[in-house]
Order: structure tokens, then sequence, then C-alpha cells
């Protein structure tokens, strides 16, 4: 079954780099489809 993770809010410069380094570095979700989502498109 293929992983999807969803961020919400993905725009915000602090939570966002970090989340998807984080995400980037975990073995477990490996190959995983990240989906970014955030009202202002301009900042996502």
């Amino acid at each position: 079954m293929e992983k999807r993770i969803v961020l919400i809010g993905a725009g915000i410069a602090s939570f966002g780099p970090a989340t998807l380094m984080d995400l980037n570095l975990s073995s477990v979700l490996s190959g995983s489809t990240v989906v970014l989502h955030d009202i202002d498109e301009e900042k996502l």
C-alpha cells in the first residue's frame, strides 16, 4: 500500500522545510508521496 503524507499549512517557513527534511531522512516513510497544501499559493 502506497503511503501518502499530506502537509496542511506547508507554506509556513518554520514548519515546512524541517518537516520535509525529517520525511526525507525517514527510512520507514521511504517511497511515500508527499502532498503539500496551503491557502497561500505563493508561500507554498
